[in-house]
C-alpha cells in the first residue's frame, strides 16, 4: 500500500460557550483535517485539535511541531485499522478499558454559575470537575472553589487548572487557602519553564501537583521524575505527537508509579476517537478519571446521546453518556468525516492544501 494524495483542509470550530482559562477566554479552536489516500481506496482521516517507521522519519526531518506530526500518525492508524478491518485499540494492544470514567473541565464563572453547573454535571453522571483558575484575582478564584465545594458536596472530586498562570507566590498563597476544600490536585500552577518552582511547591503544600504543559517531551518527564517535582502528569496525545509517542510516555510514567490522566484540545469527534482509542488499550490510563472530553467542550453539553449531537465534523462520532467515554467499535477509528459540514467551517481566509504524490 502506497501514500497517493494528502489533503489539509483548515477549520474553524467556534464553542458554544467561551472557555475561560488563565490566559483569557478562548471562543474557537482553529484544527485541520488530514485526509491520507492510498491507492488500494482506503483513506484516513482524522484531525488535530486546538506508522511507525514513517513516525521516526518525521521525528529525523523536523522537530518539534507536535500537533502536525500527531494528526498523521492518527491518519495511519486510520488506515492501518481499515486495512485489517479492526479498531485501532487492538492496533495498540487491545481492549483493556470499554469505557472511560471522565472529570468534566469547567470555565472560569461566577461562584454561582460555577455552583449550578456543577450540581448539573454531577446529575448526568460525572462524579470529577477540574476548574480553570488563574485569570481572576487570588481571592476570586478561592470564593469560586469554595462555592463549587458547597454545591457538589464531599463526595465528589474538585481539581483546579492554572494553566502556568501563577507565579511560585501566587501558587502558594492561594493553593494554602484552597486546602480546605480538599481539593484532588492541581494542575501546572506554575509557569511550565519553573520546576524548580514546582518541586518546592509540592513541598509545602497538602494537594498534589501534575505538570501539564511542563511535561511534552519524553526528556521532560525524566526531569520531572528525577526532581521529584510533582505527583502526576497530564498527557495531550497531540502534543506528545501522537499514539505511538504517547504509548512511549505513558510507558515512563508508569514505570515512575506516577498517575496520568488525558486532557484534549478541545476537538470534534473525529479527533476525539483517537483519544479514546488510546485509553481504551492502555490499561494505565484506566486507573483514574481522564479529561477527553472535546465535543463535551466543544459543544457545551454533558454528553452526545441526550439528545443526539448532530453538526459536528464526525457523522458517528465517539459516545460520551452517563460521565463515561465509549470508544468506537469500528475498523480504524470507527469514525466518518461529514464533508458537507467540513465544507461549511473552513477557516474564513485559508485555503486546503492538496499534496499529491
Amino acid at each position: 500500500m502506497k501514500i497517493t494524495r494528502i489533503e489539509c483542509i483548515p477549520v474553524s470550530l467556534k464553542f458554544a460557550k467561551p472557555m475561560i482559562m488563565a490566559g483569557g477566554a478562548e471562543l474557537a479552536s482553529d484544527v485541520v483535517v488530514v485526509k491520507i489516500h492510498t491507492d488500494e481506496g482506503i483513506t484516513g482521516i482524522c484531525e488535530t485539535g486546538g506508522t511507525s517507521q514513517i513516525v521516526a522519519r518525521m521525528d529525523r526531518a523536523v522537530r518539534a511541531n507536535y500537533q502536525s506530526k500527531a494528526v498523521i500518525d492518527y491518519c495511519l492508524h486510520d488506515i492501518k485499522g481499515k486495512a485489517l478491518n479492526t479498531p485501532v485499540y487492538n492496533l495498540l494492544g487491545g481492549l483493556s478499558n470499554e469505557k472511560i470514567p471522565l472529570c468534566f473541565v469547567m470555565s472560569s464563572d461566577t461562584p454561582d454559575i460555577v455552583a449550578a453547573d456543577g450540581k448539573k454535571l454531577l446529575a448526568t453522571g460525572f462524579r470529577s470537575l477540574k476548574l480553570k483558575v488563574g485569570l481572576r484575582t487570588l481571592e476570586e478564584d478561592v470564593e469560586i472553589v469554595a462555592a463549587l465545594r458547597e454545591a457538589v458536596g464531599d463526595k465528589a472530586r474538585i481539581m483546579v487548572d492554572a494553566n502556568g498562570g501563577w507565579h511560585y507566590n501566587q501558587a502558594l498563597h492561594t493553593l494554602k487557602a484552597m486546602e480546605k476544600y480538599n481539593l484532588f490536585l492541581v494542575e501546572q500552577p506554575v509557569p511550565r519553564w519553573d520546576y524548580e518552582g514546582m518541586a518546592r511547591l509540592r513541598r509545602k503544600i497538602d494537594i498534589p501537583v501534575f505538570a501539564d504543559e511542563a511535561a511534552v517531551e519524553l526528556s521532560d518527564l525524566h526531569r520531572l521524575i528525577m526532581m521529584d517535582a510533582v505527583d502526576g502528569l497530564f498527557l495531550k496525545i497531540p502534543k506528545a505527537g501522537g499514539l505511538l509517542k504517547s504509548q512511549k510516555w505513558v510507558s515512563i510514567a508508569q514505570g515512575a508509579d506516577m498517575m496520568v490522566m488525558c486532557g484534549c484540545m478541545i476537538n470534534s469527534g473525529i479527533g476525539a476517537a483517537s483519544e479514546a482509542h488510546f485509553l481504551a488499550a492502555m490499561d494505565w490510563m484506566g486507573k483514574v478519571e481522564q479529561e477527553s472530553i472535546g465535543p463535551l467542550n466543544l459543544y457545551n453539553r454533558p454528553d452526545t446521546v441526550n439528545p443526539p449531537l448532530t453538526g459536528d465534523l464526525a457523522k458517528k462520532g465517539v459516545r460520551y453518556e452517563g460521565g463515561y467515554l465509549y470508544p468506537p467499535d469500528g475498523p480504524g477509528l470507527g469514525v466518518e468525516l461529514d464533508e458537507e459540514v467540513m465544507n461549511n467551517l473552513i477557516t474564513p481566509g485559508k485555503e486546503p492544501t492538496v499534496i499529491s504524490l
